[in-house]
């Protein structure tokens, strides 16, 4: 399996929803065109922040199906397949393969407890079946099984991956990761999953961030990002100073697990990009009080 390289800013998509729950189709087309005239590099989609867990695999199926359509081979879509188990997750992933994203990625399995054998068995039996370009989506927070720097770089180098998105906080393993595949000089795509890291990335050589805050400031990420590679520093510090008020629309809530997707959906919908800020059952959408405070925020930062 050939590595295809991608580098920068991937938004890991929020799923709009009707207030009745059903995926809404023009709002997602909304928002795809926002990232793209944004300068994104890609799109996650079906990820932790578009509340895959919630849906039925109608529901991200479809949404897959549309993202990579409206996308329109603009930048990039990978396509997250994550269900508990490997086989669930194989005949899930036969069906959003035809639908041709630049990339499919899975979680290590969850409920289960597993050793990294069976995390590295679990990854060869997905490439086996669906012959694919595969990343590593690395969230232990939410799935309880870490794939380790040593189980990852086995993997690439047996070309089973071509990629990792690592969501674990640990800026520790992916320094060592990153160290290990240029030492072996091992082919993959380097992505951490993190709001702050914009213009530090470079420094520990990963090729790029998945912020789910990208979501509402598309546009300050992907310059954050440009110019960080040009060494404009000046810039850079003013594109994190955004990034780093932004996250103040984040502390909304009752629930610490999802507060961020809440507050990224009521922002979009006070931004007119979406129609409504539904999540998916059981979560529930912030206070009255809690938006209006949030879109005063959002109007004092001029997002």
């Amino acid at each position: 399996m050939s590595s295809s390289k991608i580098k920068g800013i991937i938004v890991p998509i929020i799923t709009p929803l009707s207030p009745s729950g059903d995926l809404d189709t023009k709002s997602l087309k909304k928002l795809v065109d926002y990232f793209i005239q944004a300068g994104v590099h890609g799109i996650w989609a079906s990820g932790t922040t578009g509340e895959f867990a919630n849906l039925t695999q109608e529901q991200r199926l479809q949404s897959i199906e549309k993202v990579i359509e409206y996308s329109n081979n603009k930048i990039p879509v990978i396509a997250n397949i994550a269900c508990s188990g490997t086989q669930e997750s194989i005949d899930f992933g036969k069906k959003i393969v035809g639908l041709n994203p630049a990339g499919i990625a899975c979680t290590p399995p969850f409920y289960y407890l597993n050793n990294q054998s069976e995390i590295f068995n679990h990854y060869q039996y997905i490439s086996d079946k669906l012959n694919t370009q595969l990343w590593v989506y690395n969230i232990p927070s939410t799935v309880k099984n870490e794939i380790l720097p040593g189980t990852t770089l086995r993997l690439a180098k047996e070309q089973t991956i071509i990629g990792i998105k690592d969501s674990s906080g640990s800026l520790e393993n992916i320094a060592n990761l990153s160290i290990s595949v240029k030492r072996n000089n091992v082919k993959m795509n380097l992505f951490i999953g993190s709001t702050f890291m914009t213009s530090l990335t470079e420094g520990i050589l990963v090729d790029g961030v998945i912020p789910g805050l990208g979501n509402l400031i598309p546009k300050s990420f992907v310059k954050a990002w440009e110019n960080g590679l040009s060494q404009e520093y000046a810039p850079v510090k003013k594109y994190q100073d955004e990034i780093v008020k932004a996250t103040t629309i984040m502390n909304f809530g009752k629930n610490e697990s999802v507060n961020g997707i809440a507050c990224i959906k009521a922002g979009l919908k006070h931004l007119r990009i979406i129609e409504s800020d539904k999540m998916t059952n059981p979560f529930e959408t912030l206070s009255n009080n809690e938006k209006e405070k949030m879109r005063s925020l959002i109007n004092d930062l001029l997002i």
